[in-house]
């Protein structure tokens, strides 16, 4: 399972494709500043249970790691992930006192 990242200025994608067909896919937006937004998850039934969405999220978080970006997760999977693993929690959106 191998994942592809493709971004544009107004956000991205990580995916998991078999024969050009997307199987996996978690979406992200740009927001203000060094943000993105987790936005949507999805697996195909024929890779639930096989780690795919955690593929996407880890390569999702290498990405924001190395262009310094926080991560708001907004779909519920994106939630669970940073619960699950938190050893990506230095990477969640803290947004500043106001």
């Amino acid at each position: 399972m191998n994942v592809t990242t493709t971004e544009n200025t107004g956000g991205g994608a990580a995916r998991i494709l078999e024969n050009d067909i997307t199987k996996a896919e978690m979406t992200w937006v740009r927001k203000e500043g060094n943000v993105i937004a987790i936005e949507h998850t999805r697996v195909s039934d024929s890779l639930r249970g096989q780690g795919a969405g955690l593929k996407l999220f880890r390569s999702i978080m290498a990405m924001a790691e190395q262009q310094k970006l926080s991560v708001i997760p907004v779909c519920p999977f994106a939630v669970k992930m940073f619960e699950r693993y938190p050893e990506y929690g230095n990477l969640l959106y803290n947004p500043p006192d106001q």
